[in-house]
Protein backbone atom coordinates (compact mmCIF):
# COMPACT_ATOMS: atom_id res chain seq x y z
CA UNK A 1 0.00 0.00 0.00
CA UNK A 2 2.83 2.38 0.86
CA UNK A 3 4.42 1.76 -2.53
CA UNK A 4 1.13 2.54 -4.29
CA UNK A 5 0.91 5.86 -2.46
CA UNK A 6 4.51 6.72 -3.33
CA UNK A 7 3.93 5.84 -7.00
CA UNK A 8 0.72 7.92 -7.00
CA UNK A 9 2.63 10.90 -5.62
CA UNK A 10 5.29 10.32 -8.25
CA UNK A 11 2.59 10.32 -10.94
CA UNK A 12 1.26 13.64 -9.73
CA UNK A 13 4.77 15.07 -9.79
CA UNK A 14 5.39 13.71 -13.29
CA UNK A 15 2.04 15.11 -14.39
CA UNK A 16 3.16 18.61 -13.55
CA UNK A 17 5.56 18.60 -16.50
CA UNK A 18 7.67 16.46 -18.75
CA UNK A 19 10.81 16.63 -16.67
CA UNK A 20 9.96 16.85 -12.98
CA UNK A 21 11.08 14.96 -9.91
CA UNK A 22 9.94 11.36 -9.70
CA UNK A 23 9.35 9.29 -6.60
CA UNK A 24 12.33 7.12 -5.74
CA UNK A 25 10.21 4.25 -4.43
CA UNK A 26 11.30 0.74 -5.25
CA UNK A 27 8.19 -0.79 -6.79
CA UNK A 28 8.13 -4.55 -7.15
CA UNK A 29 7.94 -4.38 -10.92
CA UNK A 30 9.72 -6.39 -13.57
CA UNK A 31 10.94 -4.62 -16.68
CA UNK A 32 10.89 -6.73 -19.81
CA UNK A 33 14.35 -7.15 -21.26
CA UNK A 34 13.11 -8.38 -24.61
CA UNK A 35 11.13 -5.36 -25.81
CA UNK A 36 11.63 -1.67 -26.28
CA UNK A 37 9.36 0.62 -24.30
CA UNK A 38 8.95 4.36 -24.71
CA UNK A 39 7.46 6.01 -21.65
CA UNK A 40 5.41 9.12 -22.42
CA UNK A 41 3.05 11.45 -20.61
CA UNK A 42 -0.25 12.78 -21.87
CA UNK A 43 0.10 16.50 -22.56
CA UNK A 44 3.90 16.41 -22.76
CA UNK A 45 4.83 18.00 -26.10
CA UNK A 46 8.22 16.27 -26.24
CA UNK A 47 6.44 12.95 -25.71
CA UNK A 48 4.01 13.72 -28.53
CA UNK A 49 6.92 14.25 -30.92
CA UNK A 50 8.29 10.79 -30.09
CA UNK A 51 4.88 9.07 -30.13
CA UNK A 52 4.04 10.63 -33.51
CA UNK A 53 7.30 9.23 -34.89
CA UNK A 54 6.44 5.71 -33.65
CA UNK A 55 2.71 5.45 -34.33
CA UNK A 56 1.78 4.40 -37.83
CA UNK A 57 5.33 3.50 -38.84
CA UNK A 58 5.69 -0.24 -39.41
CA UNK A 59 9.43 0.05 -38.75
CA UNK A 60 8.59 0.75 -35.09
CA UNK A 61 5.67 -1.68 -34.65
CA UNK A 62 7.56 -3.66 -31.99
CA UNK A 63 8.04 -0.58 -29.78
CA UNK A 64 5.62 -0.42 -26.86
CA UNK A 65 4.50 3.14 -26.00
CA UNK A 66 3.31 3.46 -22.39
CA UNK A 67 1.58 6.49 -20.89
CA UNK A 68 2.67 7.16 -17.30
CA UNK A 69 0.72 10.19 -16.06
CA UNK A 70 -2.58 8.33 -15.86
CA UNK A 71 -1.44 4.70 -15.52
CA UNK A 72 0.01 3.60 -12.19
CA UNK A 73 1.47 0.34 -13.53
CA UNK A 74 3.29 2.15 -16.33
CA UNK A 75 4.53 4.78 -13.88
CA UNK A 76 5.94 2.03 -11.66
CA UNK A 77 7.73 0.57 -14.69
CA UNK A 78 9.18 4.01 -15.46
CA UNK A 79 10.48 4.31 -11.90
CA UNK A 80 12.07 0.87 -12.23
CA UNK A 81 13.70 1.84 -15.55
CA UNK A 82 15.10 5.01 -13.99
CA UNK A 83 16.52 2.99 -11.10
CA UNK A 84 17.93 0.28 -13.38
CA UNK A 85 19.67 2.87 -15.55
CA UNK A 86 21.00 4.73 -12.49
CA UNK A 87 19.50 7.99 -13.72
CA UNK A 88 19.24 10.99 -11.43
CA UNK A 89 15.69 11.17 -10.08
CA UNK A 90 15.84 14.96 -9.87
CA UNK A 91 16.26 15.25 -13.65
CA UNK A 92 14.70 12.05 -14.99
CA UNK A 93 11.42 12.27 -16.85
CA UNK A 94 9.60 11.51 -20.05
CA UNK A 95 9.98 10.77 -22.85
CA UNK A 96 12.26 7.92 -21.92
CA UNK A 97 13.14 4.88 -24.02
CA UNK A 98 14.04 1.57 -22.34
CA UNK A 99 15.54 -1.04 -24.69
CA UNK A 100 15.95 -3.86 -22.19
CA UNK A 101 19.43 -2.76 -21.13
CA UNK A 102 19.73 1.00 -21.23
CA UNK A 103 17.69 4.19 -21.14
CA UNK A 104 17.62 7.04 -23.63
CA UNK A 105 16.00 10.23 -22.40
CA UNK A 106 14.69 13.19 -24.36
CA UNK A 107 12.88 13.55 -27.65
CA UNK A 108 15.91 14.47 -29.76
CA UNK A 109 18.04 11.55 -28.54
CA UNK A 110 15.17 9.08 -28.93
CA UNK A 111 14.32 10.32 -32.45
CA UNK A 112 17.99 10.04 -33.45
CA UNK A 113 18.11 6.48 -32.12
CA UNK A 114 14.91 5.59 -33.99
CA UNK A 115 16.22 7.11 -37.21
CA UNK A 116 19.42 5.09 -36.88
CA UNK A 117 17.60 1.75 -36.48
CA UNK A 118 18.05 -0.58 -39.45
CA UNK A 119 15.07 -1.15 -41.71
CA UNK A 120 13.78 -4.73 -41.64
Amino acid sequence: MKQMIIVAIGLMMIGAGCNTKISQSKPDVQLPNDKTIVFVGQGCTHCEIVADKIYGNPKFSSIDVREVFHNQDNAAMLVKAIQTCNLNFSTAGVPLLWDGRTCVQGDEKIIKLLNDLPTN
